[in-house]
Formats: structure tokens, C-alpha cells, sequence
């Protein structure tokens, strides 16, 4: 009796050992060619409701003969690239999105370029703007006066210099350099000039014509003004390159005294003795 229920218990055990086994939880791990066969099976079962065959993800596929999992064949061709289970699982991904059409169906496809940087604009005078020019000073011969009718003259101070700053975080030198001269005597003349004008050279040159020398016709206080043109090169440490386009930048004014004056016979120098014979 006691082997009948031996044998009896043993028929009983064998269909649950050889009952399908699809509801029992896969593995405690998986191997990267389980996990990229696995994906496959995925993206391959919802392609029209075509059957490949091959089990459903999650069921075991077949088992060895002493019991153990046996993993599918997986799809080299398509997932070869998966060689860890983070890569598998990344490109696994990427591809059953890509064959919903949202990104290229090959995952060997190379990605697509990075967009291009912008091109670097050229430096502009508006750039560099605020590294204002010294301008110098308007100079007046004779010193803030002149005579109606006689030659007074004016000279800008504007030279050549270079000044250190820096430009859109680059230690940078601008040079700038007189061009043009544009001169306002104060009594609505206006001179435009390629010279800055000079100095008299001495008593001979006294109350001549030059340049940049202007005559008044009539006595009047007026405010003379000179506007410097500028040109600049820029160096940010590989040489020097021109800047285009022209800074104008105005001077301070100088007040002018304009004497009439009138030819007279003097006993002497009114200057030394004002109240001599004549003057006054």
C-alpha cells in the first residue's frame, strides 16, 4: 500500500513539473544578449500582429536538462552595438522608438551634426567707442584774440596714441589716429581740414596766413571749436588690423576776443606808457 501512494503522489507531481510555466518570474538577472533578445521580441511583436514564433518577453524560452533557463538566440544584426545591459537597454529603447518614425530607423546611423557656432563678427568702431580718443585742445593766436580783417590762427593738439582696455574679455590696444580736422571759428564759418594747423613760427610769422587761420570782418566775442576725425587699429595680441569706419570727437571751446582796430600816430609804446600821445 505504501508504494501504490509512493507512485500515486509521484502522477500527481508531474503535470505541475511539466505545467506551463509562462506566469513565473524570469531570472533573478539577465544576461545583455537575454535583455537585447528580449527587446527585440518587443519591438518585432507589434509589427502588424505577425507571429515570429519565438516566446513572448518574460516566458522562459526552453530549459536544459537539469532545469536551468535557457535564453533565445538574440538578433546580433540588429542590436550588435548592445555590449552592456545599460547600452542594451539604451539602444533597445531608442530603437522601439525609432520604429514608431520619431528618429532614423538604424541605430549605426551616425547622429546628427552639432549645429554650427556663429561666425565671429568683425570688431566695429561702435565696439570700441568707449575707449575715447584724447582730443587734445584748440589753440588761438594771439593767445583768445584776434583784429578784424587780420589772420588769427587756430591749431588742434590731436596726436597719434595707443590705449589699453579690454573687449569682450580679451586684453585688447586701440591706436587711434588723427584723419581730419573740422574747424568752427564761431561766426557760422566752417572749415574742413586734412592738417591740424601749426604755430607761427616766431614774431615774423605774426598775424599771417596759414592753413588753418581764419579772418573776421566784423568785432565780436565768439566760442571756436575744433572736432578731431578719428581712424583705429585694434591689436588683441596678434598684430594690428584697421577698424572701419571714422570716431569724430569735439574738442573743448575757446572763447575769441575780435578788436576792431584803428591806425593812430603814438608817442611811444601804449603798452608801456597807455597814457601817452595817441593811445588810449
Amino acid at each position: 500500500m505504501l508504494l501504490i501512494a509512493t507512485v500515486m503522489v509521484g502522477i500527481s507531481l508531474m503535470p505541475m513539473i511539466g505545467a506551463d510555466d509562462s506566469d513565473a518570474p524570469p531570472p533573478a538577472f539577465f544576461t545583455s544578449d537575454e535583455l537585447v533578445a528580449g527587446a527585440a521580441r518587443n519591438s518585432s511583436g507589434n509589427d502588424g500582429g505577425h507571429d515570429s514564433g519565438a516566446p513572448e518577453a518574460g516566458t522562459r524560452a526552453s530549459t536544459g536538462p537539469t532545469g536551468h533557463y535557457t535564453p533565445p538566440a538574440a538578433t546580433p544584426n540588429r542590436l550588435a552595438p548592445c555590449q552592456t545591459w545599460i547600452d542594451a537597454a539604451a539602444l533597445c529603447f531608442r530603437t522601439s522608438i525609432d520604429e514608431l518614425g520619431d528618429a532614423p530607423a538604424d541605430p549605426a546611423e551616425p547622429a546628427a551634426a552639432a549645429p554650427a557656432e556663429p561666425e565671429a563678427r568683425p570688431i566695429t568702431m561702435s565696439d570700441i567707442e568707449r575707449f575715447t580718443p584724447i582730443v587734445g585742445e584748440l589753440v588761438v593766436e594771439p593767445e583768445g584774440w584776434g583784429v578784424v580783417g587780420t589772420p588769427t590762427n587756430f591749431y588742434a593738439t590731436a596726436e597719434s596714441h595707443t590705449m589699453d582696455g579690454e573687449l569682450f574679455d580679451t586684453a585688447i590696444q586701440v591706436r587711434w589716429t588723427p584723419s581730419g580736422y573740422r574747424f568752427d571759428y564761431g561766426d557760422g564759418t566752417v572749415e574742413e581740414s586734412e592738417t591740424s594747423g601749426s604755430a607761427w613760427r616766431g614774431t615774423e610769422d605774426s598775424w599771417t596766413e596759414t592753413a588753418t587761420s581764419h579772418t573776421y570782418d566784423s568785432r565780436d566775442d565768439v566760442t571756436a571749436s575744433v572736432t578731431v576725425v578719428f581712424t583705429a587699429e585694434v591689436n588683441a595680441g596678434g598684430g594690428w588690423f584697421a577698424v572701419p569706419g571714422t570716431l569724430p570727437v569735439e574738442a573743448p571751446g575757446v572763447s575769441v576776443k575780435v578788436f576792431e582796430v584803428d591806425t593812430v600816430l603814438t608817442n611811444g609804446d601804449c603798452m608801456a606808457n597807455p597814457n601817452a600821445a595817441g593811445c588810449g
